[in-house]
């Protein structure tokens, strides 16, 4: 069942990965879920209980689950939430940063965390950037929307702006978008000062250092020939 809930997971780009603890029953009626109280956008506390994007995604996982609820465990913070999913006292936590060290007592879905939060605010040409909701179409059916391919076609022009004109392309990749229509006003664009002062200045400095360093001692060759 943790292959089904990996892409569940992964559709919002705002709520962080979901940890699954090994020995989480998929016989129960009940998704146990670790929450982290007031943590926006995530969670936010109503007279009904919670709502945000990581009630979503747990609400989402819940269906493909085939559980009748889901029951929501406050932690007090993330080793709390994370002994809580090794203990076996809950399923699955959203929102845990993905660490080695966690990896190896938990397991991890596909990341869905992306960096730069600005993108929530409107445009002019790319609306809200809002995709649609999961319980109205799938995740194929919002590629096919205008909006994603508006989005797909600046996204991918300022990647290839930036592959053929940057000497530091192979270090970032093309860079964030969130970036790139923060400064710009498009996706459409190439370089950045998050770019600059983030990857091609700190690059510069340690180019520069290496060159002005003392050379490498050469390895000894070992007399015993092993």
């Amino acid at each position: 069942m943790r292959a089904l809930l990996a892409p569940a997971a992964a559709l919002l780009a705002l709520a962080g990965p979901v940890a699954l603890t090994p020995q989480a029953s998929a016989e129960s009626t009940t998704l146990k879920a670790v929450i982290f109280e007031e943590v926006k956008p995530l969670y936010q506390k109503t007279d009904a209980g919670y709502e945000g994007l990581g009630v979503d995604v747990l609400e989402q996982i819940r269906i493909q689950a085939k559980r009748r609820k889901v029951d929501y465990r406050v932690a007090k913070s993330v080793n709390d939430g994370i002994g809580a999913v090794i203990t076996g006292k809950a399923d699955i936590a959203c929102g845990v940063a993905f660490t080695w060290g966690r990896s190896t007592q938990v397991t991890y879905s596909l990341p869905c965390g992306i960096g730069g939060t600005r993108l929530l605010m409107a445009s002019d040409r790319y609306g809200s950037f809002n995709l649609g909701n999961l319980k109205d179409l799938s995740l194929v059916e919002s590629t096919h929307t205008e909006q994603f391919r508006r989005l797909m076609a600046d996204m991918t022009s300022g990647v290839e702006t930036c592959h053929k004109s940057c000497e530091y392309f192979g270090l970032c990749g093309g860079g964030n978008g969130s970036n790139k229509f923060w400064e710009h006003g498009t996706l459409a664009s190439s370089e950045t000062n998050a770019c600059r002062f983030g990857t091609q200045i700190p690059t510069q400095v340690l180019l520069e250092r290496f060159e002005e360093g003392p050379p490498l001692t050469p390895l000894t060759p070992n007399p015993s020939g092993s």
